[in-house]
């Protein structure tokens, strides 16, 4: 089963879980009403017949005034519906003593207590989780089905962009666009198929935009966004819109066929695109919410201007939100240092103090 997989379907299970009753505690198994008045100054006395450790069954059957030494996920003997803890139990000549009240279900797991057979355990839309496949394993489903991952195609623009540090010269700089968007991807269920580092050069990006075209559902291009002179992107794809009244991110397009999103080379201002033009894709395609939710106080004002979007980098100190120092389309560490983001919409001047706001948290 793949974990952080999308459930196409909902999915029941075919059994109880537990299967059949099972003891809870270790101790002796026995019959409620035989304990239901026992105490330190007249304890029960119950006849030891034998013992059911974990994996064992006993075979015979349990009546009034006996009992069974039972562990932890023992089954329960026939006949018994309750089990007696062993620090209220004294062994006295084949006999147990309980000092304690007791009374039918305690301590005992009924059978079906977590799961009933034919209720749903996977929900159609919901992400794979450990405890999802915990749960499916334990009602002996060993597959499920599962929407296929969105095809994602990543290619990174700029003659300045070099991998390692020793190319480092004048004018250069480390490329790291591609290592944090792939690595969102993942994080928000699609897979990279396709990845490429290519120069401001218009017949090898054309090539590289048609290479991953073919071979993704779409594709995710940082940098040629703008309307520099090396801005090749729009030339060749023809977008339907270039430009979002947005900060950051205001360089960013979108072409239909073949689908590519057109998006910022400033890495800030590309993580911001993801989240806003990405991420509702994927859900889309997927069926399921990615992007998590919180609620909290502004801790203090937060100005803006009419006519644009602000996406405003916050971090959380309990119930409050504070927007993040660090500003810029390429400080990176406003992202490290931040647990989300909120947003100003492009009818308002800002947002006071004391106003309640909704953080989108980062994946």
């Amino acid at each position: 089963m793949s974990l952080d997989g999308v459930i196409a379907r909902d999915t029941k299970s075919p059994l109880d879980s537990p299967p059949w009753a099972r003891a809870a505690v270790d101790g002796f198994a026995c019959l409620g009403d035989d304990v239901l008045h026992a105490s330190l100054q007249k304890p029960a006395r119950l006849a030891l017949l034998g013992q059911a450790m974990a994996g064992e069954v006993f075979c015979g059957k349990v009546r009034r005034g006996q009992c069974v030494e039972v562990a932890t996920g023992s089954s329960m003997p026939r006949g018994c519906d309750c089990v007696m803890m062993k620090e209220y139990a004294h062994n006295e000549n084949d006999f147990i003593l309980i000092g304690e009240r007791g009374y039918p279900s305690l301590n005992v797991s009924a059978r079906g207590e977590d799961v009933r057979r034919g209720e749903v355990i996977a929900r159609k839309g919901r992400r794979i989780r450990p405890q999802d496949l915990g749960i499916l394993r334990s009602c002996g489903i060993r597959e499920v089905l599962v929407k296929r991952k969105p095809r994602v195609g990543i290619a990174i623009t700029g003659s300045e962009l070099v991998r390692s540090v020793s190319a480092l010269g004048a004018g250069k700089i480390l490329e790291s666009n591609s290592l944090m968007i792939s690595s969102l991807v993942k994080n928000c269920g699609g897979e990279v198929v396709f990845s490429r580092m290519v120069k401001d050069e218009k017949v090898s990006l054309q090539r590289v935009l048609e290479e991953g075209s073919r071979k993704s559902d779409f594709l995710l291009v940082t940098g040629g966004s703008s309307v520099g002179k090396k801005d090749l992107v729009s030339d060749i794809v023809d977008p339907l819109f270039s430009g979002v009244a947005m900060r950051p991110g205001r360089p960013f397009g979108f072409s239909r066929n073949p689908p590519v999103f057109i998006m910022s080379g400033y890495p800030v201002a590309c993580f911001i695109q993801f989240y806003a033009f990405v991420i509702p894709v994927l859900e889309r395609m997927l069926g399921t919410e990615i992007q998590k939710f919180a609620f909290g106080i502004l801790g203090e004002k937060v100005a803006s201007e009419v006519g644009r979007r602000d996406f405003v980098r916050v971090r959380m100190e309990k119930d409050l939100v504070y927007p993040v120092a660090l500003k810029g389309s390429g400080i990176i560490s406003s992202l490290v240092l931040s647990d989300g983001f909120i947003t100003i919409e492009e009818n308002r001047e800002g947002i006071e103090a004391g106003e309640k706001v909704c953080i989108h948290m980062w994946v």
